[in-house]
């Protein structure tokens, strides 16, 4: 969600929503920085560093940044991160992993599923940001019985380190016709949250993925 931005009195842009307004419960607004990922564009002349994410959305009038791990940044980024949220004042509000909660059965596949979940949780405590953001996927293999009771055992250990760390692991809803992804229809998120059954695994609800999906919550 993006912040508009309102002419102050003195003829300056100011924030819409500022730091102190907001429940510490909920997830700050802010710019996706996906749409500036180098393997998310069209084109290259979109394409913007760490430094330029963050002059834009200070730019825009925004306070808070949405960032990928693998798309925006890596490991090696972290400290460039912290000193760039100095400089510009902007907050990152969540971490998006690419973890696919449904994909691996098991084995190598599995164990880089859940490293990556992992790390992006030791991030967002880097960033002093509450929660991480993940997508379900597919697995023609699995039936949505299956794959809920088995995304509750394998990273069951994940839910447990992010409410150790304070954070909240949520999965965005799919924007595929593919009904095989729970999460393309509302039905289908309210039994992978209530299956899941976690404190600190929740929903991220994104209105125009769910109207791509021909779907009406």
């Amino acid at each position: 969600m993006v912040p508009y931005r309102r002419l102050s009195h003195a003829g300056q842009y100011e924030p819409l929503f500022r730091r102190l307004d907001w429940d510490t419960r909920l997830m700050k607004p802010s710019i996706f920085a996906t749409e500036w990922a180098p393997r998310n564009l069209q084109s290259d002349k979109y394409r913007l560093s760490l430094k330029g994410i963050f002059q834009k959305v200070r730019n825009l009038g925004a306070l808070y940044v949405h960032l990928v791990y693998h798309w925006n940044f890596e490991r090696d980024d972290i400290s460039r991160i912290r000193d760039l949220t100095d400089t510009y004042g902007i907050g990152v509000s969540c971490v998006h992993s690419l973890t696919l909660l449904k994909r691996p059965h098991g084995g190598d596949k599995l164990v880089a599923e859940r490293a990556q979940l992992m790390d992006s949780i030791r991030f967002a405590r880097a960033f002093d940001c509450a929660f991480v953001a993940c997508n379900f996927g597919t697995n023609a293999s699995r039936d949505e019985a299956t794959a809920i009771r088995e995304c509750r055992t394998h990273y069951a250990d994940c839910f447990r380190m992010a409410a150790d760390q304070g954070v909240t692991i949520l999965v965005e809803n799919t924007c595929t016709f593919d009904l095989d992804e729970i999460t393309a229809t509302a039905d289908g998120v309210r039994k992978l949250i209530e299956g899941v059954d976690s404190p600190s695994f929740k929903f991220h609800f994104d209105p125009g993925n769910m109207h791509s999906a021909q779907e009406e919550a």
